[in-house]
């Protein structure tokens, strides 16, 4: 024994950590506690936006525009039947496609008019003219082309028209 018959301390702090306890863990209960208190959070908190986006939030009630006179509404503007066709988002699909999904839509309704709707940029002013949504005037040709009887034609935008 060296120095006097005293054993020799732990020279590194590397031998010290090993020797040390580990760290504490929470009590099984203290982590159930907050596992439960964090999932009745999340519970309470998903049903409460819920009940407010779904049941409680006023969406849909009231007026979508100022007044409008019911007048021009009460008499027949055709006494013809008519189908309007939104064609929006079909210059995404096969000229295939295009076809049977015409010809369903049309043929169980037998319209003598079709007019194609949601075929215009709704994004710009009132005021200035008319512009093609991407891919719809193309669309738009292919359907007339398919059904020279009915002569597929666009909806006119924000006018007042005899379609007739």
């Amino acid at each position: 024994m060296a120095g006097g018959g005293r054993m020799a301390e732990p020279s590194t702090s590397e031998e010290k950590t090993a020797t040390s306890p580990p760290p504490r863990r929470r009590p099984l209960a203290a982590r159930l506690l907050r596992d439960v208190a964090i999932t009745l959070a999340v519970v309470l908190g998903g049903t409460a936006a819920w009940a407010y986006l779904f049941v409680l939030h006023p969406a849909g009630t009231g007026p979508a525009g100022p007044a409008v006179p019911a007048e021009p509404f009460r008499r027949e503007w055709s006494d013809r039947k008519v189908l309007l066709l939104g064609i929006g988002g079909l210059d995404t699909r096969p000229a295939s496609y295009l076809r049977s999904w015409y010809e369903q839509s049309v043929s169980p309704t037998n319209a003598s008019r079709v007019l194609l709707t949601h075929w215009d940029d709704f994004s710009l002013p009132l005021s200035t003219p008319p512009r093609f949504l991407r891919g719809c005037e193309q669309v738009a040709r292919a359907l007339a082309a398919l059904d020279p009887e009915r002569k597929p034609a666009l909806m006119p935008r924000m006018e007042w028209r005899n379609l007739f």
